[in-house]
Parts: structure tokens; sequence; C-alpha cells
């Protein structure tokens, strides 16, 4: 019989040879092995996968300064979904099962800043469960709380507005006039940031949020494209305007550009130009193609790209 804690339940699923060393990859290979074999206690604290972990000292997580408490609470967490409690036995096909109706509280509650995040996207389970269960308000909203991290200097003061982009008029009246300048900003800009009194103001109303930032300072609109790599360069845009606007500075596009390279998000945003997105471009009556080259050139030299 295998023993597992709560969280190693829901993550396992997304394994994909990767982890600490190579006799902590081997344990977990052969525990995968098992799984479908075998019954499952479900423990509570260390367990099978924790054992070969190189961060267990003296039975106790020791990855990083609170790690031990923090797991606790995501092991709890992850019993409460599954509706499983410590003690049971359980099969891996009752788990997988749940995984579905689970998936979007467990991602938007621990996924998002997750050090194996980048792992776990590239898993196939992974990527259908993050299209079929998350909403499109609830995908750019994991995006934008991921992205954000990178943005220490504004992260607080950043708030998301509420995605207008698949909705009709009739379903909100009352907000005819601001629809009609949304999509207009939209019109070549996937991303803008604007502060939040100067929304009020041109607007005539508060905005509506789908997160509100501690400060609530800024605004930041957003509409999903093309994929989740291409709209983390669209918000990381955004997060960058919104730093340049707190220094109390006026950037070029490609300086702004600059800034998402320097954060990590220069290919991101690369992929976004090449799909003709154009982050920033919110006052622009025609897009030049010439200061569109200019960017990507920008960026492919950044990036080390052969021109």
């Amino acid at each position: 019989m295998l023993n597992l804690r709560g969280h190693h339940l829901i993550c396992l699923n997304f394994f994909k040879g990767e982890g600490y060393d190579e006799v902590f990859i081997k344990n977990l290979k052969e525990i995968l092995g098992k799984m479908e074999k075998e019954n499952i206690k479900v423990v509570e604290g260390f367990d099978d996968i924790c054992k070969s972990c190189p961060y267990l000292k003296d039975g106790k997580c020791q990855y990083e300064e609170g790690a031990e408490e923090k797991i606790r609470e995501q092991d709890k967490v992850a019993l409460e979904l599954l509706k499983i409690k410590e003690g049971e036995i359980v099969k891996w096909e009752e788990i997988k099962n749940k995984l579905l109706e689970v998936f979007s509280q467990w991602y938007e509650r621990y996924c998002y800043d997750c050090d194996w995040l980048k792992v776990c996207e590239t898993h196939q389970l992974f990527q259908d469960l993050f299209q079929e269960v998350l909403s499109p308000d609830k995908k750019i909203l994991s995006l934008f709380l991921k992205v954000r991290e990178s943005f220490s200097e504004v992260k607080e003061s950043v708030s998301l507005l509420k995605p207008y982009a698949n909705l009709h008029y009739d379903q909100i009246e009352d907000k005819v006039p601001f629809l009609s300048m949304y999509y207009q900003l939209h019109l070549y800009s996937p991303s803008w940031v604007i502060k939040k009194d100067e929304f009020e103001r041109i607007m005539g109303f508060e905005p509506e949020l789908i997160y509100k930032s501690p400060e609530n300072t800024y605004i930041m609109s957003v509409v999903y494209n093309v994929d989740n790599y291409v709209t983390e360069g669209i918000i990381a845009y955004g997060f960058s305007e919104a730093l340049a606007l707190n220094r109390g500075i006026i950037l070029t596009y490609e300086e702004v550009d600059f800034i998402c390279f320097q954060r990590g998000y220069g290919r991101q945003l690369l992929l976004a130009l090449q799909y003709d997105l154009f982050p920033g471009m919110v006052t622009k009556l025609f897009i030049d193609r010439e200061d569109i080259q200019r960017r990507i050139d920008h960026l492919k030299m950044l990036l080390g790209y052969a021109s």
C-alpha cells in the first residue's frame, strides 16, 4: 500500500519526469508505476514521495522558510476539495475522476505562483483541464496573478478590469457608452493601463474588477489572445506600463518592451507582436508597420536572435 499526503494526490497527476535530483525522480517513477495497482492510504505529514526528497529534514519540509506550514495547509485544502479524510484508503482512479471538479479552485489558490508551474503547464492533462475548466475571465485572472509576481514594485497597485470582449451591448445596456470606448481602446491593443481616478473621470463610474489590488491605483484591461504564453506577454507589457507610470516617466514602446524583456517576458511579447497584437498602442488611429517592425527587431536583438 502506498502512503500519500493531500496535495500529492492532485499534483502527482502532472508529473513530467522532473524533480529535485535523480533519487527523487526515480522514486516518483516507481510510485507512479504502482498507483494503478495498489491502494493508497491518505496520511498526515511526510509520505512515500517526501521520503526521497533532499529537503526533508527531521520529518519536516525545509524547502524554504515556512514550507512545512504552507504544505500542511495545502494538504488540508486538497483533501477538502477531494472530499477525502486522512486515514482513508482510496484508489488512484477515484482521485483522477475528481480532478475536473477541483482543478479550478486548486489552480487559482496554488498553481499560479508555484515553482513547478512551468513544468506542469507542459503536461497534456494540465493543459486540457485548464482549457476545459477555466472561463476566459478566470484564465486572464490566473495569468495576471502569475505575471504580477515579476513586478514587485507595482504588484500591489494594479487591479484587473472585468473583460467585456465576449459581451453584447444588450447584456449591460447601462454601459453602452463605456463599451464603445472599451472596444475602441482594444481595437489594436490587447491590453491597456490607466489610473483608476482617470478611468472614473472618463467613464463616469467605478470600474468593475475581477481582481482588486490592495492599493488599487491602476486599472489594467486585457483581452485573452492566442494562448496562455502570448497572453502572459500582453499582461507583462501592461505591468511594464504601470511601472513606467509609477515612476512618473513617459517611455517609448521600445523602452517598455525592454522592461518586459528584463522581467523575463521578452519571448512572449515578441510572439504577440508577430501575431499582430500590439500592447500599448491604444491611441493609434492606424498602425504603422514600421513601428511594429522596429519593436520586433528590437526584441529580437535583446533576445539574441539572428536578424
